[in-house]
């Protein structure tokens, strides 16, 4: 398959400028001539590739959270540990994706992954060349010769390959998360030092996929935490647990937003959204699963107390599982071992027809001054850090929460899990939709509505139904917050170092208001909690009413930008490269 340019050229040298093509809307894939058939296909392979081990290696991450529990002053400091190194690694780590070529980190494979990716790059310089030459108005599939079978068989191939893995990995370091329970200052400072080195840790971490493969520095993360959880387990002291939990959080550093970056390299527009529900959706399985297993662990007889039993069931096998991800985890598309030469020509037609055509040797410092200046990188990056005050205060004492409305210590691991599991069914229609739709901010102030909802109906009555219904509506509206903000910035980023850079700011910055969930839930306050149910209450307000004001400047500025411009003709090239979301012809998403 091929890029036919000659059709475009003649038109341009005989001087005509009708192209024999009518003025209007034109599809997808006729644009850019591309089959959605293959194109499908490509997605179905890019899966594959990259989902699994990115998604088994963020799950691992987030087991060991739910397995802390306290809520003294140890234990607060101890959580604080994690947050002070992943809040300042966060935009270093992610810088450092971009500031290497990855292939300088293959070491004795470099030669061999080179010479297997000689028909990758070939692939790429055609889709590259064409993404400029045909910028008449024709439909994506046509454009770039792409069957639409081809296309549709492709994705189930990068499905297969990609989602697994990378689901198994969110689900397994979500699991952590929620085998933790607990309320006193030990338990909250245990909690906070995680955050402490994945806040930190969050921009070099993501940039450290750009640097080097993906694969190396995703699987690695997953290695790290999983170590540090297994060796949780062992901890004989608070110190030793804070030295822990600091590893677990720089772990997770590495591939938090990493992942998403990494789908961002594989994935269109219009196909991230439901994709990253898949893969965040596996933190709400994570909520049930976690419940699930302290319940039945909480039957065992052994001298080894529970929560050593639950940290090793899931520090053992993330290990595993974060080795498997970098031997198997896809790269890149332009020298992926996954793609043949066809397969790869077309993925690279398909990311070339959104402009996806940034090299990823070295930082582009011009994407990542837009992004540090960009005043809507902070307006996103707040909403997020709405929603991770909300996941903090989940992750850490949901089952303490639980216990408050009337079961038994047990009882209340096991009632955790319908909240969770309704959430992840939710994520899935609600992001498919999005996608569909090819909107995002007014389904997050949609879920944020939902939060309005429950920590009102928490504080407002004391009947136990209610609140436990207005459980559900809590854990929906975080958990479908979440790929709904990293699909926005993802799709209104221009270039890969102003994507890095804001999914960095995401971890980092978007952090600082869970340095705080583990003091808002002080046993003093217990079992009505009206303060931690305030504050949360108040920042889901205040993240619905920056949602609506992003949409409103959003659809101003694309207005007026027609007005300036005109409308962008279809298949017009846009310099996203150098002028990033300033780009004449760029628009963004509402």
């Amino acid at each position: 398959m091929g890029i036919e340019e000659k059709p475009v050229i003649e038109h341009v040298e005989s001087g005509s400028t009708n192209l024999g093509i009518e003025e209007k809307p034109a599809d997808y894939h006729e644009q850019y001539h591309i089959d959605p058939k293959k194109e499908r296909k490509l997605l179905r392979k890019l899966d594959l590739a990259i989902l699994p081990m990115t998604v088994l290696m963020y799950l691992s991450a987030q087991l060991d959270a739910e397995i802390l529990d306290g809520s003294d002053t140890k234990y607060s400091v101890t959580l604080l540990a994690f947050y002070i190194t992943y809040v300042l690694g966060s935009i270093p780590g992610t810088l450092l994706s971009k500031a290497i070529r990855p292939n300088l980190a293959l070491g004795g494979g470099y030669v061999y992954r080179e010479l297997i990716s000689i028909a990758g790059r070939y692939a790429y310089l055609r889709a590259y060349v064409g993404c400029r030459i045909a910028r008449v108005g024709v439909d994506y599939h046509e454009q770039y010769h792409i069957d639409p079978k081809k296309e549709r068989k492709l994705l189930r191939k990068l499905d297969l390959a990609i989602l697994p893995m990378t689901v198994l990995m969110y689900l397994s370091a979500q699991l952590d998360a929620e085998i933790l329970d607990g309320s006193d200052t030990k338990y909250s400072v245990t909690l906070l030092a995680f955050y402490i080195t994945y806040v930190l840790g969050s921009i070099p971490g993501t940039l450290l996929s750009k640097a080097i493969r993906p694969n190396l520095a995703l699987g690695g993360g997953c290695i790290i935490w999983a170590t540090a959880a297994t060796c949780f387990a062992a901890s004989q002291n608070f110190a030793g647990a804070v030295v822990c939990r600091l590893f677990i959080g720089l772990g997770e550093s590495m591939f938090g937003q990493g992942i998403v970056l990494h789908y961002s390299l594989w994935y269109r527009k219009n196909e991230i959204s439901k994709r990253l529900s898949l893969f965040i959706g596996m933190g709400a399985l994570a909520g049930a699963f976690g419940g699930l297993i302290a319940y039945g662990v909480a039957h065992i007889k052994s001298h080894m107390e529970t929560w050593r039993i639950l940290f090793l069931i899931e520090g053992l096998p993330s290990f595993v599982l974060g080795c498997l991800v970098v031997a198997f985890l896809p790269s890149r598309p332009d020298r992926s071992k996954y793609l043949n030469a066809e397969e790869t020509e077309l993925e690279m037609a398909r990311l070339a027809s959104e402009h996806l055509d940034e090299g990823d040797d070295g930082i582009d410092w011009n994407g990542v001054k837009r992004a540090v200046t960009a005043w809507q990188t902070y307006a996103v990056t707040f909403i997020f850090s709405c929603m991770q005050l909300l996941l903090a205060s989940l992750g850490g004492f949901f089952p303490t929460i639980i216990k408050s409305l009337g079961y038994t210590d047990t009882d209340a691991q096991l009632f955790t899990v319908p909240p969770y599991a309704v959430a992840f069914v939710a994520m899935m229609f609600i992001n498919t939709a999005s996608d569909k739709m090819r909107i995002r901010g007014p389904f997050v102030a949609g879920v944020f509505s939902l939060n309005v909802v429950g920590f009102a109906t928490l504080l407002g009555t004391e009947n136990m139904k209610a609140r436990y219904f207005a459980c559900f509506c809590i854990v929906l509206g975080c958990y479908c917050a979440i790929p709904l903000i990293q699909s926005w910035v993802a799709n209104n980023c221009g270039s890969q170092s102003q994507r890095a850079v804001h999914l960095g700011y995401l971890n980092s910055v978007g952090n600082y208001p869970a340095f705080i969930a583990p003091f808002i839930f002080p046993t003093k306050d217990a079992p009505q909690w009206k303060l931690g149910y305030g504050i949360n209450l108040g920042f889901s307000a205040a993240a619905i009413v920056v949602a609506l004001l992003m949409i409103a400047y959003y659809k101003y500025e694309n207005a007026r930008r027609n007005r300036v411009e005109g409308k962008p003709e279809p298949g017009q090239f846009i310099d996203v490269v150098n002028l990033h979301d300033l780009a004449p012809g760029f628009r963004y998403t509402l």
